[in-house]
């Protein structure tokens, strides 16, 4: 039994509702891919304009478009913000913080 779908062509389901499990993988790639193409098509961006954009969940950078193809654009990265963690041997330090000072002392 199909499951109840808002506002989706019944000949199409009922089409799918036939189709091998392999078929439905190959049918679920195409309607992906033309999604992402269709998604992309009203967005215009051209080499100069600042841009911003999640890097991952809750890390969020902004930069300069210095590459434009019709699926990807190159970003020179300005500033990210956010907290992320990484391993230690990826880490370079680029300056040092001062040592932690005891403010721990009576007030006479």
């Amino acid at each position: 039994m199909l499951p109840q779908v808002y506002n989706m062509d019944t000949d199409l389901l009922l089409t799918a509702e036939d189709m091998t499990t392999n078929e439905i993988r190959d049918l679920i790639n195409a309607l992906k891919a033309l999604l992402e193409e269709k998604e992309t098509e009203d967005i215009e961006v051209k080499i100069g304009d600042q841009v911003e954009f999640e890097i991952k969940k809750g890390v969020t950078a902004s930069g300069t478009v210095i590459a434009v193809t019709p699926k990807r654009v190159t970003v020179k990265v300005h500033e990210a913000d956010g907290e992320t963690s990484a391993p230690m041997n990826a880490i370079t330090v680029t300056f040092s913080a001062p040592e932690a000072v005891d403010n721990n002392y009576d007030e006479e």
